[in-house]
């Protein structure tokens, strides 16, 4: 029905229904089982069947074109390759694909216009990969979505611009929003929604970027993660291992951050400042003053407030450390650890139970002892002193006490006086002095 329909076909034609004018006007080889409305739908195709084409154009000069819904006008307009199982509403959309295009969803004005091969993609909305060279397993929804990217693979994009710029690699990665790593250069097994995060990072692999202007100066960002606002903003360099979350974290830093942690409010966020840093570590709700900061490299942590255990610390240790503890070794205040049978100083007064009385040492309870043999066998010269008092205590807050000589040498036997928490304590030169023993 209609003009010129089927007109110069050189292959064999059955069971096509077709109403228009120059619909499969010169199909060269079979074309079979095909619905055609319209104008010039499969003017020129060489193969064509099982189609459905409506609209204008459609697959006019597409080598095959067999299996596909074409419904608009020039969608899989000069098509060279193969197109079949296609599904294809809207405008110039898969326009010029050169090689195999196979088994995609495609619908809105002009997406793919110029790639060159398009396999198993869903995409929707203008323009999405339209000077995309490879597009396959992929879905597009919105406009402009990896407009210029070289290849697109295993990806989903949906809004605007994102990966607009990239004219490399785009591979099972996902971005959500608007103008994500707009003008990067490679993007692989990444995440990034919301606006302008990465936007002009050449390289973001093995990473996750969520909110807005996230790391966007950044030369690289790799193995990270950043979400919320501005973090790691100005850093013009390379970001990895890297975790920023919250507002403004890293922000005005240009040196590179890596093997970092950044939680909270602006921290390190000013060239200098702890945390602007590699291998740094800062958390905190005040510009530059975390509560808590770290250094990876050197094995240090500050913790700028006071720290409450509810429950008691109990430290792993291995059995050739059995009752080790910590203490203060001089004014500094830096903490040691020290063997159990070591002598520890008491710079305060004298006083061993707590109001229930009970005898505590750093807030442990030590248990009963049927005999505690006095001085320790592998006390040092430097540990013996002669003509010092040594004073038994115990949980009821009697005491007894011996003189005389203690030293290595020598060896004396002191019962307990009952079945509770003991300590051995003498005095020499106006310091209390606990002994840590139970030998």
């Amino acid at each position: 029905m209609g003009y010129g329909n089927l007109r110069s076909g050189t292959g064999p034609t059955s069971y096509n229904t077709v109403s228009g004018s120059q619909n499969l006007h010169d199909a060269t080889g079979i074309v079979a089982y095909n619905t055609a409305f319209g104008y010039k739908n499969g003017y020129s195709s060489s193969a064509a069947q099982n189609a459905t084409l409506i609209g204008r154009e459609n697959g006019m000069n597409s080598t095959d074109i067999s299996s596909s819904t074409l419904i608009g006008w020039r969608n899989m307009y000069s098509t060279t390759g193969s197109a079949t199982y296609n599904f294809v509403i809207g405008y110039g959309n898969l326009y010029y694909p050169t090689a195999s295009m196979t088994q995609n969803v495609v619908m809105g004005f002009q997406n793919s216009y110029n790639s060159t091969d398009v396999d198993y993609t869903t995409m929707f909305g203008y323009r999405n990969g339209y000077n995309a060279s490879n597009l396959d397993y992929s879905t597009l929804i919105g406009r402009e979505n990896g407009y210029s990217s070289s290849s697109i693979t295993y990806s989903i994009m949906s809004g605007l611009y994102n990966a607009k710029n990239v004219n490399s690699t785009i591979t099972d990665s996902a971005l959500f929003g608007r103008q994500n790593a707009m003008d990067g250069f490679d993007i692989q097994y990444s995440i990034l929604s919301g606006l302008d995060n990465a936007k002009v990072s050449a390289y973001i692999r093995n990473s996750s970027l969520f909110g807005r202007d996230n790391a966007k100066n950044a030369t690289e960002f790799q193995n990270s993660f950043a979400s919320g606002y501005r973090n790691l903003y100005t850093t013009a360099t390379d970001i990895d291992h890297t975790i920023a979350i919250g507002y403004e974290n890293g922000n005005k830093p240009t040196v590179a951050l890596n093997n970092t942690i950044l939680l909270g409010y602006r921290q390190g966020y000013n060239i200098g400042s702890k945390g602007a840093a590699a291998y740094r570590l800062a958390i905190g709700m005040y510009q530059d003053d975390p509560l808590i900061y770290g250094e990876f490299d050197n094995k240090i942590v500050d913790l700028d407030g006071h720290l409450t255990v509810e429950n008691g610390i109990q430290i792993e240790i291995g059995d050739e450390d059995e009752g080790r503890i910590l203490y203060s070794s001089d004014n500094s205040g830096d903490a040691v650890w020290g063997q159990a049978d070591n002598v520890g100083r008491i710079t305060t007064t004298l006083s061993l139970w707590s109001d229930e009385r009970q005898v505590l040492l750093a807030g442990t309870a030590y248990a009963s002892y049927s005999a505690i043999s006095f001085p320790p066998s592998n006390w040092t010269t430097s540990q013996q002193h002669d003509g010092d008092v040594l004073t038994l205590i115990n949980r009821s807050g009697s005491t007894r006490e011996l003189t005389g000589d203690i030293e290595g040498t020598s060896s004396t036997t002191v019962d307990v006086l009952d079945d509770d928490t003991i300590r051995l304590v003498y005095y020499a030169g106006g310091d209390y002095w606990i002994v840590l023993s139970n030998n």
